[in-house]
């Protein structure tokens, strides 16, 4: 199951780079605000097969959901933004100008030095895993 969630994980962040690579080279923004629960929704799946993949059908996978989806969310961040960043020919850490369709995340990171950006996405896959592993 856990392969399977992996699978679905990497199929929406292949959907989601792209569509917005696609907008980008045609010249149109993306509106990240819409579109965060979009990709949301698409790994609903990965989550509870992750879940239920590393616990079996117990509380414990009700337990694990939270973390599952943190973990998820960590590395689609990380995954789709240096992804996309490179496709572009930015820098992997690259997070733009303040656009009004921006991402929050996007405007929170560009108020940051590198090293403080570096050790959010990284930490917090790391320390989401970390939860993920202990629930």
């Amino acid at each position: 199951m856990i392969t399977i969630a992996i699978l679905l994980t990497l199929a929406t962040l292949t959907v989601k780079l792209v569509y917005d690579f696609n907008l980008w080279k045609k010249g149109l923004s993306v509106d990240h605000k819409k579109e965060w629960k979009l990709l949301a929704l698409g790994n609903i799946p990965s989550i509870v097969l992750f879940s239920i993949g590393a616990h079996g059908l117990t509380t414990h996978t009700l337990f694990s959901l939270p973390f599952s989806g943190l973990m998820i969310a960590f590395f689609i961040w990380l995954m789709f933004d240096g992804i996309y960043n490179k496709l572009r020919k930015f820098d992997w850490w690259y997070t733009g100008t303040d656009d009004p369709g921006d991402a929050s995340t996007d405007n929170f990171l560009q108020k940051l030095q590198l090293w403080q950006h570096v050790a959010i996405k990284v930490g917090g896959l790391i320390l989401a895993i970390i939860l993920f592993a202990s629930v």
